[in-house]
């Protein structure tokens, strides 16, 4: 248990948290949208049961 709070108390001690905040607000430019990190292929099969019925 020690040995952890060792790890998170240098982690902190080099503002470790800080860049990787700063990091992740920066990865994506202002006012865009981030990637979808699932996409479907181009040709996806979509059951029957998930489609909406025509108005």
């Amino acid at each position: 248990m020690l040995d952890s709070l060792v790890r998170v108390s240098r982690r902190v001690a080099y503002n470790h948290y800080a860049s990787i905040l700063a990091e992740a607000r920066s990865s994506v430019p202002v006012g865009r949208i981030a990637p979808r990190a699932i996409t479907l292929p181009e040709e996806s099969y979509i059951p029957k049961a998930f489609i909406r019925p025509p108005k």
